[in-house]
Protein backbone atom coordinates (compact mmCIF):
# COMPACT_ATOMS: atom_id res chain seq x y z
CA UNK A 1 0.00 0.00 0.00
CA UNK A 2 1.38 3.39 -1.03
CA UNK A 3 0.81 6.64 0.81
CA UNK A 4 1.17 10.07 -0.74
CA UNK A 5 2.02 13.06 1.45
CA UNK A 6 0.96 16.33 -0.15
CA UNK A 7 1.27 20.02 0.63
CA UNK A 8 -1.77 22.07 -0.43
CA UNK A 9 -0.66 25.72 -0.60
CA UNK A 10 -2.70 28.83 0.06
CA UNK A 11 -2.98 31.64 -2.47
CA UNK A 12 -3.08 35.41 -2.22
CA UNK A 13 -4.93 37.61 -4.70
CA UNK A 14 -2.32 40.28 -5.26
CA UNK A 15 -4.81 42.02 -7.55
CA UNK A 16 -8.55 41.43 -7.85
CA UNK A 17 -11.04 43.37 -9.92
CA UNK A 18 -14.67 42.27 -10.18
CA UNK A 19 -15.82 43.49 -13.58
CA UNK A 20 -19.51 42.69 -13.45
CA UNK A 21 -22.07 39.93 -13.65
CA UNK A 22 -21.85 37.58 -16.62
CA UNK A 23 -24.84 36.31 -18.63
CA UNK A 24 -24.38 32.89 -16.98
CA UNK A 25 -24.80 34.36 -13.49
CA UNK A 26 -21.14 34.19 -12.51
CA UNK A 27 -18.97 37.27 -12.09
CA UNK A 28 -16.25 38.24 -14.52
CA UNK A 29 -12.99 38.83 -12.70
CA UNK A 30 -9.46 39.91 -13.43
CA UNK A 31 -7.01 38.74 -10.80
CA UNK A 32 -3.39 38.01 -10.07
CA UNK A 33 -3.04 34.77 -8.09
CA UNK A 34 0.13 33.88 -6.19
CA UNK A 35 0.72 30.62 -4.29
CA UNK A 36 2.33 31.20 -0.90
CA UNK A 37 4.10 29.22 1.80
CA UNK A 38 1.14 28.42 4.03
CA UNK A 39 -0.04 24.84 3.61
CA UNK A 40 -2.57 22.20 4.53
CA UNK A 41 -1.04 18.70 4.60
CA UNK A 42 -2.89 15.75 3.04
CA UNK A 43 -1.80 12.15 3.56
CA UNK A 44 -3.61 9.81 1.18
CA UNK A 45 -3.50 6.00 1.04
CA UNK A 46 -5.65 3.28 -0.49
CA UNK A 47 -8.13 1.07 1.38
CA UNK A 48 -9.19 -2.49 0.60
CA UNK A 49 -12.88 -1.64 0.72
CA UNK A 50 -14.01 -0.33 -2.66
CA UNK A 51 -15.84 3.00 -2.98
CA UNK A 52 -15.05 3.84 0.65
CA UNK A 53 -13.69 7.14 1.96
CA UNK A 54 -12.27 7.77 5.40
CA UNK A 55 -11.66 11.49 5.81
CA UNK A 56 -10.00 12.75 8.97
CA UNK A 57 -9.40 16.38 9.80
CA UNK A 58 -10.75 19.49 11.43
CA UNK A 59 -13.31 20.84 8.96
CA UNK A 60 -16.00 23.47 9.40
CA UNK A 61 -18.26 22.12 6.64
CA UNK A 62 -20.26 18.97 5.95
CA UNK A 63 -18.92 16.13 3.82
CA UNK A 64 -21.42 17.17 1.12
CA UNK A 65 -19.75 20.60 0.94
CA UNK A 66 -16.15 19.43 1.41
CA UNK A 67 -14.16 19.77 -1.81
CA UNK A 68 -11.97 16.80 -0.89
CA UNK A 69 -15.05 14.55 -0.85
CA UNK A 70 -16.29 16.12 -4.07
CA UNK A 71 -12.87 15.60 -5.69
CA UNK A 72 -12.94 11.89 -4.84
CA UNK A 73 -16.46 11.63 -6.25
CA UNK A 74 -15.74 13.32 -9.59
CA UNK A 75 -12.44 11.42 -9.99
CA UNK A 76 -14.21 8.09 -9.52
CA UNK A 77 -16.96 9.08 -11.92
CA UNK A 78 -14.53 10.26 -14.60
CA UNK A 79 -12.12 7.31 -14.39
CA UNK A 80 -14.38 4.46 -13.29
CA UNK A 81 -11.81 3.60 -10.60
CA UNK A 82 -13.66 2.59 -7.44
CA UNK A 83 -10.66 2.41 -5.12
CA UNK A 84 -11.25 3.18 -1.46
CA UNK A 85 -9.21 5.97 0.15
CA UNK A 86 -8.14 7.21 3.54
CA UNK A 87 -7.30 10.91 3.62
CA UNK A 88 -5.85 12.55 6.73
CA UNK A 89 -5.76 16.34 6.62
CA UNK A 90 -3.86 18.75 8.84
CA UNK A 91 -5.55 22.12 8.35
CA UNK A 92 -3.44 25.25 8.67
CA UNK A 93 -5.19 27.47 6.12
CA UNK A 94 -8.20 29.07 7.83
CA UNK A 95 -11.61 28.65 6.20
CA UNK A 96 -13.59 31.65 4.94
CA UNK A 97 -10.38 33.65 4.82
CA UNK A 98 -9.88 34.37 1.11
CA UNK A 99 -6.80 32.13 0.94
CA UNK A 100 -8.27 29.33 -1.17
CA UNK A 101 -7.71 26.54 1.35
CA UNK A 102 -10.73 24.48 0.31
CA UNK A 103 -9.96 24.89 -3.38
CA UNK A 104 -6.33 23.93 -2.84
CA UNK A 105 -7.35 20.83 -0.89
CA UNK A 106 -9.70 19.80 -3.71
CA UNK A 107 -7.06 20.36 -6.40
CA UNK A 108 -4.40 18.53 -4.39
CA UNK A 109 -6.75 15.58 -3.89
CA UNK A 110 -7.41 15.32 -7.64
CA UNK A 111 -3.71 15.44 -8.44
CA UNK A 112 -2.81 12.92 -5.72
CA UNK A 113 -5.46 10.38 -6.77
CA UNK A 114 -4.29 10.68 -10.35
CA UNK A 115 -0.72 9.94 -9.24
CA UNK A 116 -1.68 7.00 -7.04
CA UNK A 117 -3.80 5.53 -9.86
CA UNK A 118 -0.92 5.76 -12.39
CA UNK A 119 -2.15 8.95 -14.12
CA UNK A 120 -5.31 7.88 -15.97
CA UNK A 121 -6.17 11.56 -16.61
CA UNK A 122 -4.25 14.14 -18.62
CA UNK A 123 -3.52 17.56 -17.06
CA UNK A 124 -6.27 19.21 -19.14
CA UNK A 125 -8.77 16.60 -17.94
CA UNK A 126 -7.80 17.26 -14.32
CA UNK A 127 -8.26 21.00 -14.83
CA UNK A 128 -11.72 20.41 -16.32
CA UNK A 129 -12.67 18.33 -13.25
CA UNK A 130 -11.26 21.06 -11.04
CA UNK A 131 -13.49 23.70 -12.60
CA UNK A 132 -16.49 21.50 -11.84
CA UNK A 133 -15.49 21.70 -8.15
CA UNK A 134 -15.02 25.47 -7.99
CA UNK A 135 -13.74 28.50 -9.87
CA UNK A 136 -10.43 28.72 -7.98
CA UNK A 137 -9.55 25.01 -8.18
CA UNK A 138 -7.95 24.93 -11.67
CA UNK A 139 -5.33 27.50 -10.65
CA UNK A 140 -3.91 25.15 -8.02
CA UNK A 141 -3.40 22.52 -10.73
CA UNK A 142 -1.82 24.87 -13.22
CA UNK A 143 0.91 27.21 -11.96
CA UNK A 144 2.32 28.94 -8.84
CA UNK A 145 1.46 32.36 -10.29
CA UNK A 146 -1.08 33.32 -12.92
CA UNK A 147 -3.27 36.04 -14.35
CA UNK A 148 -6.86 34.86 -13.96
CA UNK A 149 -9.84 35.90 -16.03
CA UNK A 150 -13.38 34.82 -16.79
CA UNK A 151 -15.08 33.15 -13.82
CA UNK A 152 -11.63 31.86 -12.81
CA UNK A 153 -11.31 29.43 -15.71
CA UNK A 154 -9.03 31.57 -17.89
CA UNK A 155 -5.53 30.97 -16.55
CA UNK A 156 -2.37 32.50 -17.97
CA UNK A 157 0.64 31.10 -16.07
CA UNK A 158 3.37 33.59 -15.21
CA UNK A 159 7.03 33.20 -14.39
CA UNK A 160 6.78 33.54 -10.59
CA UNK A 161 8.39 36.40 -8.70
CA UNK A 162 10.20 35.51 -5.51
CA UNK A 163 11.12 39.06 -4.46
CA UNK A 164 7.78 39.79 -2.76
CA UNK A 165 7.96 40.40 1.00
CA UNK A 166 4.55 39.33 2.25
CA UNK A 167 2.81 39.19 5.61
CA UNK A 168 -0.70 37.79 5.98
CA UNK A 169 -3.02 38.59 8.88
CA UNK A 170 -6.19 36.60 9.47
CA UNK A 171 -8.39 38.43 12.01
CA UNK A 172 -10.59 35.42 12.77
CA UNK A 173 -13.60 36.55 10.72
CA UNK A 174 -15.18 34.06 8.33
CA UNK A 175 -16.67 35.68 5.26
CA UNK A 176 -18.98 33.87 2.88
CA UNK A 177 -17.91 34.58 -0.70
CA UNK A 178 -21.45 34.61 -2.09
CA UNK A 179 -22.48 37.14 0.56
CA UNK A 180 -19.45 39.29 -0.22
CA UNK A 181 -20.48 39.47 -3.88
CA UNK A 182 -23.97 40.54 -2.81
CA UNK A 183 -22.46 43.40 -0.81
CA UNK A 184 -20.80 44.87 -3.90
CA UNK A 185 -22.53 47.71 -5.68
CA UNK A 186 -22.86 45.92 -9.02
CA UNK A 187 -24.13 49.08 -10.75
CA UNK A 188 -20.75 50.73 -10.20
CA UNK A 189 -18.84 47.84 -11.77
CA UNK A 190 -17.86 47.75 -15.41
CA UNK A 191 -20.64 46.38 -17.60
CA UNK A 192 -19.64 42.88 -18.66
CA UNK A 193 -20.77 43.46 -22.23
CA UNK A 194 -18.22 46.29 -22.73
CA UNK A 195 -15.26 44.53 -21.14
CA UNK A 196 -12.20 43.89 -23.33
CA UNK A 197 -10.40 40.98 -21.59
CA UNK A 198 -6.96 41.43 -23.13
CA UNK A 199 -6.42 45.09 -22.35
CA UNK A 200 -6.37 45.18 -18.55
CA UNK A 201 -4.91 41.67 -18.35
CA UNK A 202 -1.95 42.76 -20.44
CA UNK A 203 -1.27 45.66 -18.06
CA UNK A 204 -1.39 43.39 -15.01
CA UNK A 205 0.91 40.82 -16.60
CA UNK A 206 3.41 43.50 -17.63
CA UNK A 207 3.38 44.95 -14.12
CA UNK A 208 3.99 41.57 -12.48
CA UNK A 209 6.72 40.54 -14.89
CA UNK A 210 8.75 43.68 -15.28
CA UNK A 211 8.08 46.37 -12.67
CA UNK A 212 9.78 46.54 -9.26
CA UNK A 213 7.41 45.55 -6.49
CA UNK A 214 7.46 49.07 -5.06
CA UNK A 215 5.96 50.34 -8.34
CA UNK A 216 3.07 47.90 -8.44
CA UNK A 217 -0.43 49.39 -8.51
CA UNK A 218 -2.74 46.95 -6.79
CA UNK A 219 -6.42 46.94 -5.87
CA UNK A 220 -9.23 44.70 -4.66
CA UNK A 221 -12.87 45.45 -5.49
CA UNK A 222 -13.97 43.94 -2.18
CA UNK A 223 -11.90 46.25 0.06
CA UNK A 224 -14.49 48.99 0.56
CA UNK A 225 -17.52 46.72 0.96
CA UNK A 226 -15.82 44.47 3.52
CA UNK A 227 -14.29 47.34 5.49
CA UNK A 228 -17.72 48.97 5.71
CA UNK A 229 -19.14 45.88 7.43
CA UNK A 230 -16.08 44.96 9.45
CA UNK A 231 -14.40 48.12 10.84
CA UNK A 232 -11.71 46.00 12.52
CA UNK A 233 -10.34 45.25 9.05
CA UNK A 234 -10.20 48.96 8.29
CA UNK A 235 -8.25 49.50 11.51
CA UNK A 236 -5.88 46.65 10.62
CA UNK A 237 -5.18 48.15 7.21
CA UNK A 238 -4.37 51.54 8.75
CA UNK A 239 -2.04 49.81 11.22
CA UNK A 240 -0.21 48.05 8.38
CA UNK A 241 0.25 51.32 6.55
CA UNK A 242 1.80 52.83 9.70
CA UNK A 243 4.14 49.82 9.87
CA UNK A 244 5.50 50.66 6.44
CA UNK A 245 3.51 48.48 4.06
CA UNK A 246 3.83 49.47 0.40
CA UNK A 247 0.34 48.07 -0.12
CA UNK A 248 -2.16 46.18 1.96
CA UNK A 249 -5.59 44.80 1.12
CA UNK A 250 -7.85 41.79 1.23
CA UNK A 251 -7.01 38.48 -0.36
CA UNK A 252 -10.08 37.42 -2.31
CA UNK A 253 -13.19 38.52 -0.45
CA UNK A 254 -11.31 38.32 2.86
CA UNK A 255 -11.09 38.39 5.71
CA UNK A 256 -7.35 37.81 5.42
CA UNK A 257 -5.38 40.99 4.77
CA UNK A 258 -1.98 40.75 3.11
CA UNK A 259 0.71 43.40 3.17
CA UNK A 260 3.69 43.90 0.87
CA UNK A 261 6.85 45.44 2.29
CA UNK A 262 9.91 46.89 0.59
CA UNK A 263 12.36 44.82 2.62
CA UNK A 264 12.22 41.47 4.38
CA UNK A 265 13.42 43.03 7.64
CA UNK A 266 10.44 45.43 7.68
CA UNK A 267 8.05 42.56 6.99
CA UNK A 268 9.57 40.53 9.84
CA UNK A 269 9.25 43.51 12.19
CA UNK A 270 5.57 43.90 11.28
CA UNK A 271 5.01 40.18 11.87
CA UNK A 272 6.64 40.45 15.30
CA UNK A 273 4.63 43.52 16.34
CA UNK A 274 1.29 42.07 15.22
CA UNK A 275 1.81 38.52 16.51
CA UNK A 276 -0.66 37.66 19.25
CA UNK A 277 -3.07 40.44 18.33
CA UNK A 278 -4.78 38.42 15.59
CA UNK A 279 -5.73 34.79 14.97
CA UNK A 280 -2.94 34.26 12.43
CA UNK A 281 0.00 36.51 11.58
CA UNK A 282 2.65 35.05 9.30
CA UNK A 283 5.53 36.22 7.14
CA UNK A 284 5.19 34.13 3.99
CA UNK A 285 7.09 33.54 0.78
CA UNK A 286 5.80 33.61 -2.78
CA UNK A 287 6.23 30.11 -4.24
CA UNK A 288 8.13 29.58 -7.48
CA UNK A 289 6.73 26.08 -8.09
CA UNK A 290 3.79 23.87 -7.14
CA UNK A 291 4.79 21.66 -4.18
CA UNK A 292 5.79 18.10 -5.13
CA UNK A 293 4.04 15.23 -3.32
CA UNK A 294 6.12 12.61 -1.51
CA UNK A 295 5.40 8.92 -2.10
CA UNK A 296 5.86 6.66 0.91
CA UNK A 297 5.98 2.88 0.49
CA UNK A 298 4.10 1.07 3.23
Amino acid sequence: MDELSCLAPAKVNLYLKVLGRRPDGYHEILSLFQMVSLYDTLNICSLKKKNSLQLEGNFDCSSQENLICKAVEVFRKETGINQGWRIIVEKRIPAGAGLGGGSSDGATTLSALNTLCKTPLRPDQLIKLGLALGSDVPFFLEAPAACIGGRGDQIQPLVPRTDINLVIIYPGIKINTAAAYRWLNIKKLIDYGTFEPGVDAGKIIKMYRYKPVNQWKLENTFNAAIEERFPQISRLRKELKELGALYNGLSGSGSTVFAIFDRRSIAERAESLLAGAYTLVKKIDALDKIPVSTLKYM
